[in-house]
């Protein structure tokens, strides 16, 4: 299943599914019943809060370019400058947030027993233009393409990361039964 959602809850929840051939473009829930698609209504509950548990933001030193020493890829280099972004005026009580989102098992295609026995993977992807930017577990493919100018035309005066394909091969993280 792919769930839909926009960071601050105004948009979906919306979830798809689809099978080994694709994903199927009509919505299987969505925030509400009805519709276009005839969608059942979502059980999806959605919250965030502002600050996160993690005393830390690591990240790597510097702005993104050439001129500060930073190139695609970089953030798979063991040997980059890593610092904690808090000890650089970064506060995580007022400029991070957390979300927790609770999705039916039903919604899901799954039971309780299926996460006992088997477990469920999931990755969150977080998007901008027509590509994702972002994804937890991380993947590299996120960022593979951000030194490229947008010839697509995602977005003005954006990165190529912005429109370009990416094809994950980073494992989901797992819930319940490895």
């Amino acid at each position: 299943r792919l769930i839909s959602i926009s960071t601050n809850g105004a948009n979906g929840p919306f979830i798809y599914g689809g099978d080994s051939s694709g994903l199927n473009a009509v919505e299987i829930y969505s925030k509400v019943a009805g519709g276009k698609s005839g969608a059942k209504a979502s059980g999806i509950q959605f919250g965030y809060g502002q600050g996160i548990l993690s005393k830390e933001v690591i990240g790597i030193n510097g702005a993104y370019g050439k001129n500060n020493n930073r190139f695609v890829g970089d953030v798979c280099n063991d040997g980059a400058n890593r610092i904690d972004f808090n000890t650089k005026g970064h506060n995580s009580k007022s400029m991070d947030y957390h979300y927790e989102i609770a999705i039916p098992f039903e919604e899901l295609g799954i039971s309780a027993s299926d996460v006992e026995s088997s477990g469920v993977g999931v990755m969150v992807i977080a998007t901008s233009g027509k590509s994702g930017m972002d994804c937890l577990p991380y993947d590299v493919t996120m960022n593979d393409n951000a030194d490229l100018d947008d010839s697509l035309g995602s977005l003005e005066d954006a990165s190529f990361e912005k429109s370009d394909e990416d094809v994950i091969t980073a494992e989901f993280a797992r819930i319940g039964k490895r």
